[in-house]
């Protein structure tokens, strides 16, 4: 079965507020989106924006706060989302608004440049502004509106507590907009005997507090983290709006699901791998592996290609296997000596040499023509290569280097980026073609590793020439997180109004990190194991009618010797009419078991389901005091059960008054997860 992730939060449905959708702030902003989406697109953004708004917190509410989700794909355009929803409140009403963004300045700068440009009509003031336009920002508040832009930095939070004391703004309905919520703002304190909150976290909360109207609306394609909160805490939402991306957009069924684009993964070893980032082997070898010397060609005939079609003048190369700064550097040095050495042969032409080089060249040129149309002559790449690939511009994105604010220039025709973090969350990539992807993490996180995949995005008119180069294992993993992301997203889409969310994954992949969730909140259900209510209701008066309901539903099957295989929504129909005492142990509630069926549901269409009445269960003095039930159902009989499908055990007790019962009889259910490599993880609230 499918090893998947699912995360939902608790959503609402949106109210019916009569949303102004010709506003100037959304006239200005459709017009500007519509120069480089769709108007399809840019109307469904809108869609998107008028149900954010739909679900703000108004003053005719009283003083309080919702807190809401914003949930896109890597690189799908969630700042478009945002901002959208922002021009939207603005034209309905809305002035006062924060952004908050990582600590990173390219990202903050990057952030603030883009508001300006689509919300001209709005004041816009980052954190070098604040202290010198108090008096601008009182007037601008009673005008148009303002939007305080910070980074998560506790300097700079401090700041913005301040100036919205100083400047009057915490007296306005306030819509704050965290982008990227589940990284730096959740309290890294979870689970702790101090129940102090992180610095950071416990200042985003006093910029929340500031505000006695707020909404709170996180931003991120990485909620794993958020929904593993209790349902009372301050970061888990309580409505969410899915983002899906526009056309052109490129994801994991691409590269990793999708049987028609099995050429866009390349496999290498584990051990070119280590070869790269293990101290003890790159100190004798500074030649580059075969791996990464194809990957680099396929590059630079795939940009040539490009540039020879008139398809773009600038193109990028990823290098991600580490987060080690001397990694970069050997990387880069084995990079740039294998990059001249190419350059050198082709200038001088020489005979011996260059018919290696071209061999190497004609063969990912091969490749590439099974795909690409209208494909220019090998003779012309190799010449039009000859001439550039001297410029070839190597940049190390970290913090120790020239360029530290993480922000890759493309000044050349082939740029060639490595490094680490700062090639992870926010960093868009221009034209990225070709990722040699190796990142290794002895406890790899679902979130961590799907903001890795900056080959994602809407780069579909490069995916001709788009390649990944990886380890199978890695190749796997990032498989497995499509199919995460995908459950997530369609448990979103068909339980839209339920607040009980859990996480499906595999066992050998964390949700998040476990600093941000206390242990003593989280439950899960295990593989190839059963579960059943210890507390069933059992009086007559609260079950009334429910007995002959499922008697009628399991009439054909019951007592067969053997299990009967029966569709999955008939597992689900059953369990509808189970009840359970709202204080019974364990990790049995109907609605935890059903939302897991429900993703069983993705993968398997059918389930087993064994019946036996006549059963005599005593309920003791020690039944409240205790755990309920010790034991329902006898361990032998687990033997009808399958490994490969779900199986639902409904045991129907006689319910005698001498048994500690009322009288009338009841149905206890048992339900076995299918064996596998995975777990059912989920917030006890």
């Amino acid at each position: 079965m499918r090893k998947d992730s699912l995360a939902v939060g608790k959503v609402e449905k949106s109210s019916k507020k009569i949303i102004k959708t010709d506003g100037e702030h959304i006239i200005h902003l459709r017009k500007a989106l519509e120069e480089e989406i769709s108007r399809e697109g840019v109307s469904a953004i809108i869609r998107r924006a008028e149900e954010v708004v739909g679900n703000l917190y108004d003053s005719e509410e009283g003083n309080g706060e919702r807190r809401g989700l914003i949930f896109g794909k890597i690189q799908s355009g969630k700042t478009n989302s945002f901002t959208t929803s922002l021009a939207l409140a603005a034209d309905n009403g809305y002035k006062c608004f924060v952004v908050l963004t990582s600590d990173n300045l390219w990202l903050y700068q990057q952030t603030i440049s883009r508001l300006k440009k689509s919300l001209p009509g709005i004041t816009i003031v980052g954190k070098e502004e604040w202290d010198h336009k108090v008096n601008a920002i009182k007037t601008r508040l009673e005008l148009n509106g303002v939007i305080f832009v910070s980074t998560k930095n506790s300097t700079n939070l401090n700041k913005l507590v301040s100036i919205l004391k100083e400047t009057g703004a915490n007296k306005y309905p306030a819509v704050i907009f965290d982008d990227e919520a589940d990284q730096a703002s959740l309290n890294t304190n979870a689970g702790k005997e101090d129940d102090e909150p992180s610095k950071i976290n416990s200042l985003i909360n006093k910029v929340r507090e500031n505000f006695k109207i707020r909404t709170y609306v996180q931003v991120t394609a990485t909620p794993q983290a958020l929904f593993l909160q209790g349902v009372e805490n301050l970061y888990r939402p309580e409505f969410t709006v899915l983002i899906e991306p526009g056309d052109g957009y490129i994801g994991g069924e691409t590269f990793f699901a999708d049987s028609n684009f099995d050429h866009l993964s390349d496999l290498v070893s584990g051990d070119e791998i280590n070869s790269l980032i293990s101290s003890k082997v790159r100190s004798i070898n500074k030649s580059l592996p075969t791996g990464l010397k194809r990957s680099l060609c396929m590059f630079y005939v795939g940009a040539t290609i490009k540039l020879l079609k008139g398809e773009g003048t600038h193109f990028s190369f990823l290098c991600h296997v580490s987060l080690k700064k001397a990694d970069h550097e050997h990387i880069r040095d084995i990079i740039q000596r294998y990059t001249d050495d190419m350059a050198k042969i082709l200038f001088n032409k020489d005979e011996r040499k260059l018919k290696s080089l071209i061999s190497l060249l004609e063969d990912v040129y091969n490749d590439l023509s099974n795909h690409v149309k209208n494909i220019p002559n090998f003779e012309d790449v190799v010449e039009k290569l000859s001439f550039y690939i001297s410029s070839t511009d190597i940049q190390l994105l970290n913090t120790d280097s020239k360029n530290s604010s993480g922000q890759p220039t493309y000044d050349q025709v082939y740029n060639i980026l490595i490094g680490g973090t700062k090639l992870g969350r926010g960093v868009t990539i221009e034209r990225l073609l070709v990722t040699y992807y190796g990142r290794q993490a002895k406890k790899p996180q679902l979130d961590t590793v799907l903001q890795h995949a900056r080959m994602y995005g809407y780069r579909e008119k490069d995916l001709d020439v788009s390649r990944v180069y990886l380890p199978k294992h890695l190749a796997e993993r990032f498989h497995l997180i499509y199919e995460s992301e995908t459950a997530l997203r369609e448990v979103i889409t068909n339980h839209k109004d339920e607040g009980l969310r859990a996480i499906w994954l595999s066992k050998e992949i964390k949700p998040t990190r476990t600093n941000v969730l206390d242990p003593n909140e989280l439950g899960a259900f295990a593989a190839g194991k059963s579960y059943f209510p210890h507390k069933p209701l059992y009086l007559k008066k609260d079950i009334n009618g429910i007995t002959e309901k499922i008697d009628t539903l399991l009439k054909d099957y019951i007592n067969k010797a053997e299990s009967s295989r029966v569709p999955l929504s008939l597992i689900l129909e059953i369990l509808r009419y189970t009840k359970t005492e709202e204080s019974s142990p364990g990790l049995w509630q109907e609605k935890r078991i059903s939302l897991a069926i429900e993703k069983l549901r993705l993968e398997n269409k059918e389930a087993h389901l064994v019946v036996r009445t006549g059963r005599r269960l005593t309920r003791n003095d020690n039944y409240y005091a205790n755990r309920g039930l010790g034991a329902v159902y006898q361990s032998n009989e687990l033997r009808l059960a399958s490994d490969n499908l779900p199986t639902l055990f409904m045991y129907r007790q006689e319910g005698l008054k001498g048994d500690g019962w009322d009288n009338y009889r009841f149905w206890i259910p048992v339900f076995r997860f299918p064996a596998g490599n995975y777990a059912i993880i989920f917030n006890l609230s």
